[in-house]
């Protein structure tokens, strides 16, 4: 099954969209977590500032769009260990390439984020979920790092590698319920 179906049947259950919601929201304040643990103090731009908001921001947005229906703990999410374990493991992986791995780690998710947000919008029904992702995806695109190709096909190897398996997962529970 592609993901894209799982996505449609994600999108088609309630319960099942506020379980992704809930990931999403939780996957944006791990990025922003990354980013204050990442970026030493004497780094801290203006620009590294507005980034740590405007992933911090992400993360309340969807989480409100979760928490107006019925709301979870990220401890209780469906998704949630799947979701931590693909975000350790990319970090993992990618600070054994370059160090420090913040904005590696950091461009490899937007590029995820770039692609898996508008099939999400295309997909949901959910009017307050299209607003929320499209303010989501202007800002990720603002927040594009530019690295040398070489690095960056390396980086996103990794992350397509844990991205399938994490899809795997995810499909896998979609099915059985």
């Amino acid at each position: 099954m592609s993901f894209l179906h799982t996505l449609a049947k994600i999108s088609e259950n309630p319960r099942l969209e506020n379980e992704f919601l809930e990931l999403l929201s939780l996957l944006e304040y791990v990025g922003c977590r990354k980013i204050l643990k990442g970026v030493p103090v004497e780094k801290v731009s203006v620009d590294v500032l507005v980034h740590i908001q405007e992933e911090s921001l992400h993360a309340l947005m969807l989480r409100r769009l979760v928490d107006k229906p019925s709301g979870v703990p990220w401890s209780e999410s469906l998704f949630a260990p799947m979701g931590w374990e693909y975000f350790r493991q990319l970090d993992k992986r990618v600070s054994t390439e370059v160090s420090p791995s913040y904005e590696a780690v950091s461009w490899a998710i937007e590029q995820r984020a770039l692609s898996l947000y508008p099939d999400y919008f295309s997909l949901t029904t959910r009017e307050d979920v299209k607003k929320v992702l499209s303010t989501i995806i202007a800002q990720e695109k603002r927040h594009a790092i530019h690295f040398a190709a070489a690095e960056a096909t390396r980086w996103l190897e990794i992350e397509g590698e844990l991205w399938a398996e994490f899809e795997a997962r995810v499909a896998a529970i979609v099915q059985s319920l």
